[in-house]
């Protein structure tokens, strides 16, 4: 049986390169074989910079969490 940490790199490490493809095809949508106009632009950008707030939010939280379980 893996350690939590070794589930965590695991998963991270698989998770990443999938949300690090899935990104490269949004960059793809840039390219002259697509029309977009730049409410559209915004629009992706905002979702994309608002989820990764989010993101860093709840690891912020959990590292803060983290940091008390040690310091008790």
């Amino acid at each position: 049986m893996s350690s939590k940490k070794d589930k965590f790199q695991r998963l991270c490490n698989k998770r990443l390169d999938t949300a690090l493809i899935k990104l490269d095809l949004i960059a793809n949508l840039s390219t002259n074989r697509y029309e977009c106009n730049e409410d559209d632009v915004k629009n992706i950008l905002v979702s994309l910079k608002s989820k990764i707030i989010h993101i860093e939010e709840l690891f912020d939280k959990r590292i803060l969490l983290n940091s008390k379980k040690i310091n008790k």
